[in-house]
C-alpha cells in the first residue's frame, strides 16, 4: 500500500481578515466592490477576488488621527465621491477614485454626533442628520451650510435624497418615528408618513418615484403612495429589520414566480 507524505511546512498565500463591524454598506454602480465601515475606518470589498482593499491610504494615517473614527459615510451615486462624518465633528470629502486624494476638511456644527449623511447623484449637495433632531443641507462646492431643516425629533436613523425631475425631496426619520419629506429647495415639510411604532432603519424608493418602502425595528414593512402622501399596505415582517434593497423588474429567480405587472419586490 503506497504511503502518501504529506507537507509538513505551508506557505501562507493569502491572509483574509475581518472588514466589516457594522452600519451602512455602499455598493459601486458595476457591483465589483463595495465600501463599509470595520472599526472606525472605510474598507473597499473586491467581490471578483475577495481582497480588501484600504481606502484613500488610511492604513497610512498619523497616531493623532487614529482616534478620529468614522461614524458614517456615504457615496454619491456616480461613485466619484465618498463624504464621512468623524467622531472629532468634522466631515471629510473625499474624491476616492483619484491616486492620491486630499479630503477637504469642514465642522458639521451639530450638536452632537452625526448619524447619517447622504449625497445627491454627483456629490455637489450633502444632506447630514444629527442626534440634535435636525438635518442640515451643505453646498460642497463651498462646503458651507445653506439650509436647516427642522420638525424631526431626536437620533436621525434614515436619510435619503430623492431626486425627481420637478423637485428634490429629503427624507429622513428620528425617535418619533415619523417619515418626513421637506422640499430642497425651500425647506418646508411637503409629506409626513407616520405609521412605524419603532426605529425606522431603511426607505427605498421604486423607479417611477411613486412608491416608497419602509422598514424599522417594529418588524413590519410599509408600502407608502408618494403623491397621495398615505400607507397603502403594511406587511409582517415577525423580525426586525435594519435594511432593505429593491430588488429590478425583472429578475430571474429559482423557485419564484413571474413578477406582476406593476409590483415591488424588496428583500
Amino acid at each position: 500500500m503506497a504511503v502518501c507524505k504529506l507537507k509538513e511546512i505551508y506557505q501562507v498565500d493569502s491572509v483574509y481578515g475581518a472588514f466589516y463591524s457594522g452600519g451602512d454598506i455602499e455598493w459601486t454602480n458595476d457591483g465589483t466592490q463595495f465600501l463599509c465601515l470595520c472599526n472606525g475606518k472605510i474598507k473597499v470589498f473586491d467581490v471578483n477576488n475577495g481582497k480588501v482593499l484600504a481606502f484613500c491610504n488610511q492604513d497610512s494615517v498619523k497616531e493623532d488621527e487614529e482616534e478620529d473614527s468614522i461614524l458614517t459615510f456615504c457615496l454619491s451615486t456616480d461613485n466619484t465621491t465618498v463624504v464621512s462624518a468623524h467622531k472629532s465633528g468634522l466631515f471629510k470629502s473625499w474624491k476616492w477614485k483619484d491616486e492620491s486624494p486630499t479630503p477637504k476638511i469642514w465642522k458639521s456644527i451639530h450638536k452632537g454626533p452625526v448619524a447619517r449623511v447622504a449625497l445627491n447623484h454627483n456629490g455637489t449637495v450633502l444632506v447630514s442628520g444629527g442626534s440634535d433632531s435636525s438635518v442640515r443641507v451643505w453646498d460642497l462646492s463651498h462646503n458651507a451650510c445653506v439650509r436647516n431643516l427642522t420638525g424631526l425629533q431626536g437620533v436621525v436613523s434614515v436619510l435619503k435624497i430623492l431626486e425627481k425631475k420637478s423637485s428634490t425631496v429629503v427624507f429622513a426619520a428620528g425617535d418619533d418615528t415619523v417619515i418626513r419629506g421637506w422640499d430642497l429647495q425651500s425647506g418646508n415639510v411637503v409629506l409626513q408618513f407616520p405609521g412605524h411604532f419603532s426605529k425606522v432603519t431603511d426607505i427605498v424608493f421604486d423607479d417611477n418615484h411613486k412608491y416608497m418602502v419602509s422598514c424599522g425595528r417594529d418588524k413590519v414593512v410599509i408600502l407608502w403612495d408618494l403623491r397621495k402622501g398615505r400607507q397603502i399596505l403594511t406587511l409582517p415582517a415577525y423580525e426586525s429589520l435594519e435594511g432593505m434593497v429593491l430588488l429590478p423588474t425583472a429578475p430571474h429567480m429559482a423557485n419564484m414566480p413571474p413578477q406582476e405587472p406593476n409590483s415591488l419586490l424588496v428583500a
